[in-house]
């Protein structure tokens, strides 16, 4: 057993992952950050593009609650302190939920639904993010496979995933509206022994 990766296993190099809780704090900082954000809905949210009220958060908390894990994304104390000298705890960024198998668990296949807050986004936290995912995932999840989707017009998200070691496995051809315009829903995927490779294990 390696120690040091047990102690350390809710935090990547600058981040801390915490599970999201079904309180007020939680509550407002999803409704605020990710219903409610336009940007992010619309690269990460297939729903129709719209303000929501406070109610709307309680779905995506149902989801999360039925997920293997969901988890807020968290700078770490050193990490915050870039950005607010005071800061002493951990700053919330983002959520990353690996999704529930549904009725089928034995298949061990999962997804992963990620967003970040656009303050914080383009600084290297979503690929870090995923990393971790996809090593307890792996490690200690049991998974076989893990997928991720994203839209044809996010080009940053298809970029990272290829590089993150994700395949691409098909399309759904043109499945999204977005802005008058149809979009592919393009499908990645990662099995456990790509991963195993990616990381030089055997």
């Amino acid at each position: 057993m390696n120690v040091e990766r047990i102690t350390n296993a809710y935090r990547s190099e600058r981040l801390v992952y915490r599970a999201v809780e079904s309180n007020d704090e939680d509550k407002k900082f999803l409704s605020k950050y990710f219903d409610n954000d336009p940007l992010g809905c619309a690269l990460a949210d297939s729903r129709l593009l719209k303000p929501r009220d406070k109610t709307s958060v309680e779905g995506l908390l149902d989801y999360m609650k039925k997920s293997i894990m969901a988890l807020i994304i968290c700078l770490s104390p050193d990490e915050a302190k870039k950005y607010d000298t005071d800061a002493s705890e951990p700053i919330p960024i983002g959520y990353v939920v690996l999704g529930h198998s549904g009725s089928a668990p034995h298949h061990r296949d999962s997804g992963i639904g990620i967003m970040i807050t656009e303050a914080y986004q383009n600084k290297g936290y979503g690929g870090e993010s995923i990393n971790w995912v996809l090593d307890w995932a792996f490690r200690h999840g049991g998974l076989h496979r893990v997928g991720i989707q994203t839209f044809g017009f996010n080009m940053r998200g298809q970029h990272l995933y290829k590089k993150l070691g994700f395949v691409e496995e098909g399309r759904s051809r043109e499945a999204i509206w977005h802005d008058r315009k149809w979009y592919d829903l393009v499908e990645y995927g990662m099995l456990e022994r790509e991963w195993a490779n990616l990381r030089g294990l055997e």
